[in-house]
């Protein structure tokens, strides 16, 4: 089995799971389904993208600066 492939059943047993809850350290995920839709053109893809994509853009909580909370955390440390 070739990396691509053990990427597409990774993604697939993770959509048969219940989905995760949507944060900062969660977005990896999608960065790496990104590529592999750019890569297999798989529109099954599509509707987990643009849920997380308008999460990001519009629902992830911000600092009063704008930044990501998680960053926030972090300096304050």
């Amino acid at each position: 089995m070739n990396i691509l492939n053990m990427i597409i059943k990774w993604f697939n047993q993770q959509f048969e799971q219940p989905p995760v809850e949507k944060n900062v350290n969660a977005m990896v995920q999608m960065l790496t389904l990104t590529y592999l839709y750019e890569e297999t053109k798989n529109p099954t893809y599509l509707p987990y993208l643009e849920t997380w994509g308008d999460w990001l853009y519009h629902d992830m909580p911000r600092t009063k600066s704008n930044g990501h909370s998680l960053f926030s955390r972090i300096l304050i440390l």
